[in-house]
């Protein structure tokens, strides 16, 4: 008996240890960042691409900065934490005259949260090399384009980059992005641009904000489609959706979030992401954060234009979008079932949210 008792003592005294030094989900995870430039010759640019990773603690290293005196936690070639790899990609797609760091905030909360983040410079990015000079309606064609030939790259990296090999589970990819880049979202997650149908639906005033997107074309540009079979749950953030007629937004068939502010006066909420929702396939979700602008979800424009009421109380809204992102990637690309309870239809002074599963 007294042999027995000594040994689930120290059984007891090892699992304690273990549990002791395991990371647990809610202890913050180290992200490390690291770039690329890809000569994307469909476009014939070379093109810029961060992406954000789990890594482990680089001491004394100072947070990478993007461009002078912007910066966020994350650090540069940081070693990677391959002890939870592989992990699930996200595709992160930034809003027109954006860039691929704009958002700082979401794409480190994603990476701390189990994600591997890739995020390109598309040709009007700020950033971009070259500038932009290319025509609207290559460009938006061109968009979903450059999201699958980075997933491709990410695919060559996985199996032969020095800090992103192994690290990448290219079963389970999901996307994300703001304004120009929600509308690159609902691209590549099946949306599909029908230009005759748009065009006739902007003969009836008001115009909707899309009809100058759909102008660009030619009339016998015929449905266009831009869907990556790879990205399978997405989130589009304050997109620009009015470009697409009820029957191009409901060819989208896998689990689709929309979000936006109810202070947007560039996508305004109900024109551009309740009407988004409305015609989309469950499951979906939506969620209206109130007194949020446009540039909300993006932090690189809130640390120049303070004033804006889009910047104000600036973190407690950009934890109401990741209170739901995460939860949202959760489930549908880790099948952690648990998150499904995060997700459910609430209301109050600060947001509305909705779902039909």
């Amino acid at each position: 008996m007294k042999t027995k008792s000594i040994f689930l003592i120290a059984a007891l005294c090892f699992l304690l240890a273990l549990s002791c030094c395991r990371k647990s989900e809610s202890e913050q995870q180290f992200v490390g960042v690291t770039e690329f430039q890809f000569l994307y010759e469909a476009g014939g640019r070379e093109m810029t691409v961060n992406v954000w990773y789990p890594s482990k603690e680089q001491a004394g290293a100072k947070p990478y900065e993007f461009i002078s005196g912007f910066s966020g936690k994350a650090t540069k070639d940081a070693p990677p934490d391959a002890d939870g790899a592989p992990y699930p990609l996200i595709m992160f797609s930034h809003g027109f005259q954006g860039t691929r760091f704009q958002s700082i905030f979401l794409v480190e909360a994603l990476a701390s949260a189990g994600y591997v983040v890739a995020a390109p410079d598309h040709p009007d990015s700020l950033t971009a090399e070259g500038g932009f000079s290319i025509s609207s309606a290559t460009l938006y064609t061109q968009r979903p384009a450059e999201i699958s030939f980075v997933i491709d790259k990410m695919t060559e990296l996985n199996g032969s980059d020095p800090i992103l090999k192994g690290m990448i589970d290219l079963d389970h990819v999901g996307m994300t992005g703001h304004s120009l880049g929600g509308y690159t979202t609902l691209m590549v997650s099946g949306a599909q641009l029908d230009i005759p149908g748009i065009i006739e639906k902007c003969k009836t005033p008001p115009e909707p904000l899309g009809c100058f997107m759909a102008y660009s074309f030619t009339p016998g540009a015929g449905v266009i489609s831009g869907r990556d079979e790879r990205v399978s749950a997405s989130i589009s953030l304050a997109p620009l959706s009015s470009v697409f007629t009820e029957n191009g937004i409901n060819t989208l068939g896998i689990p689709h979030m929309v979000q936006g502010g109810t202070k947007d006066i560039i996508c305004p909420f109900e024109a551009e992401q309740g009407a988004a929702y409305d015609n989309l396939n469950p499951p979906k979700y939506l969620l209206e954060i109130f007194q949020a602008g446009h540039m909300t979800f993006s932090d690189l424009a809130c640390r120049f234009m303070t004033n804006l009421i889009d910047c104000q109380d600036l973190d407690k809204k950009q934890k109401i979008i990741l209170d739901y992102e995460i939860p949202f990637f959760d489930l549908y690309l880790k099948g952690k079932t648990s998150a499904g309870g995060n997700l459910k239809s609430k209301e109050n002074e600060d947001f509305k949210f909705s779902s039909a599963i």
